[in-house]
């Protein structure tokens, strides 16, 4: 079964195809007699460039969040030896100095995500060297793997993924200029052949992931004030905030910058409160993954619902202020009483925090019951 981040990635991987489609049918209408104004001036080119550089980011943004979820996944399971250099992360040691609010599971997470932030998984090496984190084959046999179907040697399959890359980077760097100036040329075809390499190295090297289970985690978003949100929650599928004036965080990453923006953006407000925004926008931001679940208390009913994230934390600069900064949703269950949950949860739902983590009395895999059935079943020790 594909992982959340996998679909993500695969759904990337369309949009990048959709470009090349737009290409085609921009080259036609330059080919035509008619006039179209401003669109003869564009190039189809450009949009298979655009689709070449999409499809390489697309694969180094699935490739940090699969292995950034494995790499937890295996540091919260003692019973199994880490690959060698996850273990020269020595990431436990943050689990020490975890700030109030936060599980194991979400320290670790950010430990881990912090350590790879600023890799790039998009030449060949660089990859091997992420999945080392998570498995304790060879590059070789990674590259072998991607290569046997296609025929490649090893050596063939990393020159072909590294080719990609040369050519993504120029597009970025030197807007696909070569050294004597010129331009180089690129069709359709050569776009459609660089994705359809893409999306096989990712199928291949999804099969490298261990199998086993990844931790969910549980949050709590509110709606605002007056409850005024609940319906853009649940009509809009998606779960967020207004936190007015702060601008779009897709750019920021640290909680030291996140600080800083929320300084800028509100002009003379406390140092507390500029903590209570920079927690609360960090969870939203950053700290949330895809896969986890979030449960939002509809207070003009006195019930529940819970959803599960299918996407990244986005902006609409477009949007009411309150309604400016989310991640997109599924609802599982929704119409849940209040009373549904145990007592513990109950009172763990009226904390004043807008956005934050249950992780107590085994949360999570209490919420996941109980959206798939509508029963909590109480923490693991009640009910052994």
């Amino acid at each position: 079964m594909a992982s959340q981040h996998y679909e993500q990635f695969v759904a990337n991987l369309d949009y990048a195809r959709n470009m090349v489609v737009g290409g085609r049918a921009l080259a036609g209408i330059r080919g035509a007699a008619a006039n179209y104004g401003d669109l003869q001036q564009a190039h189809p080119e450009d949009l298979f460039r655009a689709a070449w550089s999409q499809g390489v980011s697309a694969l180094d943004h699935w490739l940090h969040e699969e292995i950034a979820e494995h790499a937890v996944a295996l540091l919260t399971s003692p019973e199994r030896p880490l690959p060698r250099q996850l273990e020269k992360l020595s990431l436990r040691d943050s689990i020490a100095e975890r700030r109030s609010g936060d599980s194991e599971v979400t320290a670790l997470s950010e430990a881990v995500k912090d350590a790879i932030r600023y890799v790039t998984y998009q030449r060949s090496r660089k990859i091997s060297e992420g999945l080392k984190l998570v498995t304790d084959r060879s590059s070789d046999e990674i590259w072998e793997r991607v290569g046997k179907s296609e025929n490649l040697s090893i050596e063939r399959a990393r020159t072909k993924q590294d080719a990609i890359v040369d050519r993504r980077n120029r597009i970025a760097h030197r807007a696909d200029l070569a050294d004597d100036g010129t331009r180089s040329p690129m069709s359709a075809g050569e776009a459609q052949e660089a994705l359809r390499w893409i999306a096989h190295v990712a199928d291949r090297l999804r099969g490298i992931f261990p199998a086993r289970g990844i931790p969910r985690r549980a949050w709590v978003v509110r709606a605002g004030r007056r409850d005024v949100s609940e319906s853009w929650f649940l009509d809009g599928r998606r779960v967020g905030g207004g936190f007015n004036e702060i601008p779009d965080l897709t750019p920021v990453d640290s909680r030291e910058r996140l600080r800083e923006v929320i300084a800028e953006a509100r002009d003379g407000v406390t140092e507390g409160f500029i903590g209570n925004f920079a927690g609360q926008l960090w969870r939203l931001r950053e700290l949330m993954s895809v896969g986890d679940l979030v449960v939002l208390p509809v207070k003009s009913k006195n019930e529940i619902a819970i959803a599960r994230i299918l996407g990244d934390y986005a902006y609409d600069s477009g949007a009411p202020e309150n309604q400016r900064h989310h991640r997109r949703v599924e609802w599982l269950r929704t119409g849940i009483p209040q009373e549904a949950l145990g007592a513990d949860l109950q009172n763990s739902l009226q904390a004043i925090t807008t956005i934050f983590e249950l992780y107590d009395n085994d949360a999570a895999r209490r919420i996941t019951e109980l959206a798939a059935s509508g029963t909590d079943p109480g923490p693991r020790e009640a009910a052994d």
